[in-house]
């Protein structure tokens, strides 16, 4: 499928309402270009359009037409439907946040501070969707904000209500996963309070009470009466300068359990899981749990769930890598219309790049069931082969 053709499905009769000829030929020039400029500056969009006049004007057209409500809602929903029309509950749906910093930045509308104290930039939360027999994910939403727009009530809640579109797109099926990495423990806690659906994550603090039996438990006391008896080797392959100067491929023995639990003053059931982590140069990790998925009775189902969840830094960080290709912190726009315009445009090319194209989640999966290939430092001793040579004396 070519991006024109992609330009022609997102336009076509069944996106509910026509957008009009200047809007439709707007969206094919600027996927277009971002496509073929791999960037979401305007300069590089306009030269890869080559439109035979000057750069600037160009360049003058596509800021203007940026600033377009009715694109924005129409994109956004288009895209959400499109990328949601496959997911059933076996989907799992990942929150993901990230900073897009402006550093030097003094003239955009509401540019607000990103976390460091110098630094000025935006929020982004996006929601991926993935396969899991498939192997393959795409973007579902991206939403921006600061802590200057109007409205704004906290961070929390701008993560919220872009999971609660997904959730009402999807009529609450799939499994959301957080992404620890950029998902805190609060912000955890604040979505899982205000509505019901299907997650698995980890538990902010052993120090949690849960009921089990109708009684109530400390998380760690409960967690240690939780006999771990399906357990297998991993391997998890450590990025330079975490654990030494090289890469380091690391033998984990994972082994798990489960025990049925309800959260305090909440009648819904839940499973909580005790996963531990066990590797001579870590020693033993413990890690609490939860999860609205129930009667993990067998190997397969808990440890396939507990796979899934070691698995998804793999998937954020493949999309993290297809994302910097276009360089997104180089955008040039200066009103906050336009940067969120701008972002759906990118979401829109990378659901085409990944939809033309089947790309895999994970080429080389950080944790595997087998060891890594290559040359990397290890912490156990690999199977000395035997050359035929060796072979044939034997024989």
């Amino acid at each position: 499928m070519s991006i024109a053709s992609f330009c022609d499905e997102l336009i076509s009769d069944g996106a509910g309402y026509r957008i009009g000829r200047v809007r439709e030929k707007f969206l094919r020039s600027m996927l277009i270009g971002i496509e073929h400029a791999d960037s979401l500056n305007l300069t590089s969009i306009a030269g890869a359009l080559d439109e035979g006049i000057r750069l600037h004007a160009t360049q003058k057209r596509l800021s203007r037409n940026l600033d377009d409500q009715v694109l924005f809602d129409f994109l956004q929903n288009r895209l959400l439907s499109l990328a949601t029309s496959d997911v059933s509950d076996d989907s799992w749906l990942v929150v993901h946040t990230y900073s897009l910093e402006k550093r030097y930045a003094k003239k955009i509308e509401y540019l607000g501070p990103t976390g460091r104290e110098l630094d000025h930039g935006f929020k982004v939360c996006e929601v991926l969707a993935i396969k899991p027999e498939k192997r393959v994910y795409k973007p579902l939403v991206t939403h921006v904000w600061s802590n200057k727009i109007p409205d704004f009530e906290s961070d929390s809640s701008e993560v919220a209500k872009t999971l609660d579109r997904v959730l009402d797109a999807t009529g609450n099926k799939g499994l959301v996963f957080f992404d620890d990495q950029s998902v805190g423990a609060d912000l955890v806690e604040f979505l899982i309070n205000r509505r019901a659906f299907d997650y698995f994550s980890m538990m902010p603090s052993d120090d949690a009470k849960v009921v089990h039996r109708d009684e109530e438990w400390v998380v760690r006391e409960l967690f240690d009466q939780i006999e771990t008896k399906y357990g297998r080797t991993m391997f998890k392959l450590v990025p330079e300068g975490m654990l030494a100067k090289g890469k380091i491929d690391l033998d984990l023995f994972l082994h798990a359990g489960a025990l049925g639990v309800k959260r305090v003053n909440d009648s819904r059931r839940l499973t909580l899981i005790a996963l531990r982590a066990k590797t001579k140069r870590l020693g033993e990790i413990s890690i609490p749990i939860l999860t609205t998925k129930i009667g993990l009775r067998s190997r397969k189902s808990l440890m396939g769930l507990v796979e899934s969840f070691l698995s998804i830094q793999d998937v954020v960080s493949l999309h993290q890598e297809v994302r910097a290709r276009f360089r997104p912190e180089e955008f040039r726009v200066l009103t906050y219309r336009r940067l969120r315009l701008l972002f759906s445009l990118l979401q829109a090319v990378i659901f085409y790049r990944i939809e033309s194209k089947s790309s895999p989640v994970i080429e080389i999966p950080n944790f595997a069931d087998q060891p890594h290939t290559g040359e990397l430092d290890r912490t156990y001793l690999m199977p000395r082969k035997i050359d035929s040579e060796q072979e044939r004396r034997v024989d």
